[in-house]
């Protein structure tokens, strides 16, 4: 994907940097460490070491030292910026009307 095509969105982006773990796979128990880039209402930029595994994972946000939240999300582009680093944009997947999100994929 282009660097022009990375910059359009339909919401305002606000910088955020906080630990997120990505977690994948049936059991969720592959992880991937990272920290948000930054946040809009429809998803996040994440910067990690290592490409991500899956195109769907639960991600855990931290919201301060002692909260997180846990959203589905879904990756959008995935880009490798140098020496095994990588820089990524998730949307979230949002829940229907009475669904529960599954954490365990």
């Amino acid at each position: 994907m282009f660097a022009a095509d990375l910059n359009r969105r339909g919401k305002r982006r606000h910088p955020y940097f906080q630990p997120v773990q990505i977690r994948y796979g049936e059991d969720g128990v592959e992880t991937l460490e990272a920290h948000s880039r930054n946040i809009s209402p429809n998803g996040i930029g994440l910067f990690h070491i290592g490409a991500p595994q899956e195109e769907q994972a639960i991600l855990t946000v931290s919201k301060s030292a002692f909260e997180s939240i846990q959203l589905r999300a879904k990756l959008a582009w995935s880009e490798e910026c140098k020496a095994g680093c990588y820089i990524s944009g998730w949307e979230f997947i949002p829940l229907q009307f009475g669904e529960f999100p599954n954490l365990h994929m």
